[in-house]
């Protein structure tokens, strides 16, 4: 029976993951929000979050492949709230970015080196700094990471049940 409602935690953590990349996605369309380099590399783990659990609901593992599951999403999951977590640094202090602002992203692809490229996506750009949207008085980093929160539990819940 734990494997049965390991199968609905992993339907849980795909809903929670889809309904923050669809708010998220729903809000820079409708307030025309700019996002910055991190919070797309936030959007693509939330994606393979939202991938990796629906996948492993399809799969029905045994128990070592719930773990294998589980241990992959916490990864993605670590991943996606350093990324958070980079973004609400630059915005605590925003003295610290290098002045000069880097290329666009999209430009910065074809002109010059990939380790260019993941560089800026690791490190974030000026624009990150700027706190442009707030709900309860939460920007929407914070809301990233509280979300990663959530789906850490969920899954920490999901590798630790007998």
């Amino acid at each position: 029976m734990p494997l049965a409602r390991s199968r609905h935690l992993f339907v849980l953590a795909f809903m929670l993951a889809m309904f923050a990349l669809s708010a998220v996605v729903y809000l820079e369309n409708a307030v025309a929000l700019q996002p910055c380099p991190l919070r797309f590399v936030q959007h693509g783990f939330l994606l393979a979050i939202a991938a990796l659990n629906g996948l492993a609901w399809w799969h029905r593992p045994g128990s070592r492949g719930n773990r294998a599951y589980c241990i992959g999403a916490l990864l993605l999951i670590c991943l996606g709230a350093a990324s958070a977590i980079r973004q609400l640094w630059l915005q605590v202090n925003p003295q610290q970015l290098y002045p000069s602002c880097p290329p666009n992203l999209l430009l910065l692809g074809k002109s010059e080196a990939l380790l260019q490229t993941v560089k800026v996506l690791v490190l974030g750009t000026p624009d990150c700094a700027i706190i442009n949207w707030t709900l309860l008085d939460m920007s929407l980093p914070e809301w990233s990471l509280l979300t990663f929160a959530g789906l850490a539990v969920i899954t920490a819940i999901q590798l630790f049940q007998r």
